[in-house]
């Protein structure tokens, strides 16, 4: 019994040592630990170059381009040109059937030369209608005039006397009405004495009413003629050619599009935060897959003046031209613009990861050299003021002067204070992000 209770003090001891061993070595590790100097890594800020940038997607289009229509109905007879043609201001681009129209053309032809050659004869014979009246009137006045002596003298009756009157009366209203008419026919007034000479027959003729109308059918004709050939009013590239011989055209009917592929321009909506920050003559790079590794540059030609909701966003039209002299770009084509809309040279800047943002406020850590400790530093959570802030970096406009050292890391474990020591420098690419 008693050889088993010195076993069981003796067990007790061995606990009681583990126990203070296993104390002490957790002390000596938690004052390590509150001892350790960490260390960071440090970025040492620089004057650079910031850009900011407004980018937006869009979609490319020509600056002048024209769709062409069938302009009176038809079936198509012949297509012209294709897909891809270059074509000159006023070429033929498709032709509708115009057997029927080209039948009406010579009937109206037909019929406006009958309305000229009807005037000519009738100038003719009104004119010699006048003539004849003149002459008859002359005679009857002869007539009237002898018969008035006789009837004077008593060598003829009053009956006699009175039909030479008559006569004469009669003649006298022949010639004014055969001079009336003829006044009409040549564009005189009704009661003109004729005492100045006719403008020449051409002029009366085309100024008729019969011929004017028969020129306005024709012409009339003639246009429905013009509109079976359709032809471009610019030259460009033929983009777009829906039209096949066979097809049956209906007014309006779409057939042809042409457009200048050398001055081309982006349609684009810019969100509504970031319209303000862009005027027309600001410079743009455009991408596209369409012309991979290649950038073409342009400049905003055009913002719209309200804003429009597109889905869930608020945002504004846009016009972004370029020249694609190589014609790398395709109309229709999908693509991304960035329009450069504030540049700063040679300033203090920062990567974006380097800085913390607390509220409105953005905050760095500065590392400041530990003067009581030869070789370590201790951070100093500095306010800073930004201005542009570029892609990958922000100019910094107070609080930081060039050549000072900022840690970059894990910033929000990071704390106001904190002793460190500063391990050789990395290039912002090899920084973490900002926590």
């Amino acid at each position: 019994m008693a050889k088993v209770k010195k076993i069981k003090r003796i067990a007790l001891i061995v606990v009681a040592s583990a126990a203070v061993g296993a104390a002490a070595a957790v002390f000596l590790l938690a004052s390590g630990t509150r001892n350790a100097v960490p260390e960071v890594q440090a970025y040492t800020v620089a004057a650079d170059t910031v850009e900011r940038e407004v980018s937006a997607n869009g979609v490319i289009g020509a600056r002048d381009s024209e769709t062409l229509v069938a302009q009176t109905s038809g079936i198509v007879s012949q297509v012209a040109v294709k897909k891809g043609d270059a074509v000159a201001k006023g070429q033929l681009i498709v032709r509708l059937d115009d057997e029927k129209i080209r039948v009406q053309e010579k009937e109206a032809a037909a019929a406006l030369a009958a309305a000229r050659r009807g005037v000519r004869v009738e100038l003719l014979r009104l004119r010699s209608s006048l003539i004849k009246a003149q002459s008859e009137w002359e005679q009857a006045d002869r007539d009237w005039g002898s018969a008035k002596e006789l009837f004077a003298a008593g060598s003829v009756s009053e009956a006699e006397y009175t039909r030479a009157a008559d006569r004469r009366t009669v003649a006298a209203n022949d010639l004014l009405a055969a001079r009336q008419s003829l006044n009409l026919r040549e564009g005189r007034p009704k009661d003109d004495p004729r005492t100045t000479p006719p403008s020449p027959d051409d002029a009366i003729v085309e100024g008729s009413d019969e011929v004017r109308q028969a020129a306005a059918r024709l012409e009339s004709v003639r246009a429905d003629a013009r509109r079976t050939e359709v032809r471009c009013t610019m030259s460009g590239t033929v983009i777009d050619l829906p039209a096949e011989a066979g097809d049956v055209a209906a007014p309006g009917a779409r057939l042809a599009e042409i457009a200048d592929t050398r001055r081309l321009e982006v349609t684009s909506n810019i969100d509504e935060v970031d319209i303000g920050s862009v005027s027309v003559g600001q410079a743009a790079r455009i991408e596209s897959d369409v012309f991979l590794d290649r950038r073409l540059t342009g400049k905003v030609t055009e913002i719209a003046p309200g804003i429009t909701k597109v889905g869930d966003a608020r945002v504004c039209e846009i016009k972004v031209g370029f020249s694609d002299p190589n014609r790398l770009a395709k109309v229709g084509a999908s693509c991304s613009i960035y329009i450069n809309v504030a540049r700063r040279e040679n300033v203090p800047a920062i990567p974006l990861e380097l800085y913390l943002q607390e509220g409105r406020k953005k905050y760095v850590f500065l590392i400041s050299r530990d003067t009581a400790a030869p070789g370590e530093y201790f951070l100093k959570k500095t306010e800073i003021e930004t201005g542009v802030l570029g892609l990958d970096k922000i100019e910094v406009t107070r609080g930081l002067t060039l050549g000072d050292r900022i840690a970059r890391g894990q910033l929000k474990s990071f704390r106001d204070g904190q002793r460190v020591t500063a391990a050789a420098e990395k290039s912002a690419q090899n920084g973490g992000a900002a926590q």
